[in-house]
């Protein structure tokens, strides 16, 4: 914009305030109302344009604009400014027919609308009586921002601030961006992060949504720091395989949604550790108890003798020491029972996890005998 010389600085500048957000781009004064009127064509069709800018691709999903009038059918419109000078160009998106009503309308873009540097936003009046768009008066008016042309469709359009003094409209309209928003990191992440486990726990990975609409979750896991992609998935669990004994495993779990995955969502980690290691310690439930002082089986020969009734009325055996046993042979077990133990007879039983699985299930206890004198052996043989 330019004014006369009139030999006074002080005046060569004038300062209107808008509010600019990351998402949000307004030139109205947020102080100042509108004017009491509001601007349009009278007897034809036309557009009404603001330019905005963006100095990254984003996307318009919002339009608000505002009105004095009721009544009257209009359009909300974004177009290229790929126009002469910068003016507007090609009609990038346009809203079916609306009505206005007095007050602040709020017209979602949907699809929203992509654009790149320099745009325009605007009303078009579809009717001949004027839509009262409404505005506030900028004088002296700035250049390169508020066009207008008639009817609508037209291409030849008029900047305000080229024209009379009398064009002093600084249109109450508003765009909103659209800014990309993957989801919060997932929460309630189990196992817990640093914990100590069996082979066979966990059998799965599981989350919560921490928020932000996931629509998937990107799931990580390895051996390595950070671990691998592996998956995505809808889910909130993921199944794990067989776990390596005496291994450190990794894992993170990263939200998605359409518009990318959460960032920052920290690596887990669990060890496994030794099968030997996830048993329950083996426990004297009923006070004393005739304790065992030998046990045989294939290798191990474990004659420590046992003095303490009350805690080690047991034999437990976690890996050390250990016996190869070849598959389809059968294996004598023996056990001798303390001569002062408080029963003439002792019930006498082995637990053996064949399988692995950290669980002493019922098909993998046998009886070694129901009554052993205090001072004998009793034997079963293991197959």
């Amino acid at each position: 914009m330019s004014v006369p010389p009139d030999l006074n600085n002080s005046n060569n500048s004038k300062v209107w305030n808008q509010i600019v957000t990351q998402n949000l781009y307004a030139y109205k004064e947020p102080t100042l109302p509108n004017a009491t009127n509001g601007v349009g064509f009278n007897g034809a069709s036309g557009s009404f344009v603001a330019k905005f800018n963006t100095s990254t691709p984003a996307s318009v999903n919002e339009v608000k604009v505002d009105f004095t009038v009721a009544g009257q059918p209009y359009q909300i419109g974004i177009w290229d400014a790929t126009g002469p000078g910068g003016a507007p160009g090609n009609v990038l998106w346009t809203s079916a027919t609306l009505t206005t009503a007095v007050g602040t309308a709020f017209i979602p873009v949907a699809p929203a609308v992509a654009v790149n540097g320099g745009f325009f936003v605007g009303v078009n009046q579809t009717g001949t009586t004027n839509v009262g768009f409404g505005y506030q008066i900028e004088n002296p008016m700035r250049t390169g921002t508020f066009y207008y042309t008639s009817p609508v469709g037209g291409t030849s359009w008029v900047d305000f601030g080229s024209s009379p003094t009398t064009l002093v409209f600084r249109l109450a309209i508003e765009a909103q961006l659209y800014l990309p928003q993957p989801p919060n990191c997932a929460i309630n992440l189990s196992p817990a992060n640093g914990a100590s486990l069996c082979p066979t726990s966990p059998g799965s990975l599981s989350w919560a949504s921490g928020g932000g609409g996931p629509t998937s979750y990107d799931v990580y896991f390895g051996t390595t720091n950070p671990p691998p992609f592996v998956t995505n998935q809808p889910g909130t669990t993921y199944a794990l395989g067989s776990l390596t004994p005496n291994t450190t495993y990794y894992w993170q779990v990263a939200p998605v949604n359409a518009d990318g995955a959460a960032t920052s969502c920290g690596v887990q980690s669990f060890t496994v550790g030794s099968f030997y290691n996830c048993y329950c310690a083996a426990t004297n439930a009923g006070g004393t108890g005739t304790m065992i002082n030998d046990v045989h089986f294939g290798s191990i020969c474990n004659n420590t003798s046992a003095t303490n009734p009350t805690t080690a009325p047991f034999s437990t055996f976690f890996g050390s020491p250990t016996t190869n046993l070849m598959a389809g042979t059968t294996v004598p077990l023996s056990l001798t029972i303390d001569a002062a133990g408080t029963y003439t007879g002792a019930v006498a039983s082995v637990w053996i996890d064949y399988n692995q699985d950290g669980v002493y299930d019922a098909t993998e206890w046998q009886q070694v005998s129901l009554n052993i004198p205090g001072g004998t052996t009793g034997t079963v043989n293991i197959t």
